[in-house]
């Protein structure tokens, strides 16, 4: 296994993880907006809360595996890799300037509740750990057949 083998799984791996927790996101928001009690909403935002660690580590294990994987190819000096570097920090912007205050000022509205959701966490990492320890078949090459 190559270095180069290695590191375009983790960007495929942080691309999937990417998909997941913007899935989740998208999921308990639309979800969230129509909670009719407030436990309803508690348990919403609970979901919710999952989705940013996530997204954030598969959004650097994307940059920097694709960063290397571009210098490699020379990719760097084609046109689509800075309109994406820009359209990831407008994205970041938004995301930190509109959607995180809101968020916050929703959650200290509603009445406080400890509790975390530990079988989705568990789910992830499940998944997470299972596409590492694929990784070996994905690897080995076929058995080649004999001619009688």
């Amino acid at each position: 296994m190559t270095i180069f083998s290695v590191v375009l799984f983790l960007h495929l791996l942080g691309a999937v993880s990417l998909f997941i927790a913007y899935g989740i996101e998208w999921t308990a928001s639309s979800l969230f907006r129509n909670a009719s009690t407030t436990e309803q909403a508690r348990s919403w935002l609970r979901v919710f809360k999952v989705s940013p660690p996530l997204s954030g580590v598969g959004l650097g294990v994307v940059l920097l595996s694709g960063g290397y994987l571009a210098s490699l190819s020379g990719a760097m000096k084609q046109g689509w890799i800075p309109a994406t570097l820009i359209a990831i920090f407008v994205a970041l912007v938004v995301g930190f300037a509109l959607i995180l205050p809101r968020m916050k000022r929703i959650r200290a509205a509603l009445p406080s509740e400890i509790s975390l959701v530990p079988s989705l966490v568990a789910l992830i990492i499940a998944i997470v750990f299972g596409l590492i320890f694929s990784i070996s078949t994905w690897s080995r090459t076929p058995a080649t057949t004999s001619k009688a």
